[in-house]
């Protein structure tokens, strides 16, 4: 995620974050982010032993390294979302999972609140839910602001937009692949 010249002017954002994980029985392998908000920065990552239910974090800016104990199912926030596509929910449900982020395992819940109809600009319109995900997770969801992620309502869910509503003023963002195009 980055912004764009004009807004990196007042508040340069530039995060990388990669998640590797097993898309069939969903569990998390490791999670890494670098983060450069503004003056906030963050280098970190947190490998899973499933096995052991360990997650060995890391962060490279302290040199800290902490131990946390996780459950057989805890995924990293990346493989959360991409989970949260499989489960078969309806306006009014919630799915729930273990997340660990930021030296500890988090409860999340993810809450469908409506069904939608998204318009994107050059993309096209697209029927979608409304999902509000919420954690005591520091960070994005917890300290400074709401987030709501559109997925489309067809078979695939997939995540097309998310609206943040952070202290600066609302932060929405789109899905692009690498053709440029929304595949549904």
């Amino acid at each position: 995620a980055g912004t764009n010249e004009f807004l990196s002017k007042l508040y340069p954002v530039h995060d990388e974050i990669h998640s590797t994980f097993d898309a069939e029985n969903f569990r998390s392998y490791e999670y890494s982010k670098t983060l450069k908000e503004g003056r906030y920065r963050a280098d970190e990552k947190i490998r899973f032993d499933h096995e052991a239910k360990k997650g060995h974090y890391e962060s490279f800016l302290n040199k800290g390294k902490k131990t946390v104990d996780i459950t057989q199912g805890t995924m990293d926030l990346v493989s959360a979302f991409y989970w949260f596509r499989s489960q078969n929910v309806k306006v009014g449900d919630q799915a729930k999972t273990s997340v660990a982020s930021e030296e500890k395992a988090w409860l999340t819940e993810f809450w469908v609140l409506k069904i939608e109809k998204k318009i994107i600009r050059n993309k096209g319109a697209y029927h979608t839910f409304v999902v509000e995900p919420k954690t005591r997770l520091k960070g994005i969801l917890y300290d400074r602001g709401q987030a709501w992620v559109y997925f489309t309502v067809d078979k695939t869910r997939t995540p097309i937009w998310i609206t943040l509503k952070t202290p600066f003023g609302p932060v929405v963002g789109v899905l692009e692949l690498a053709n440029g195009a929304l595949d549904i």
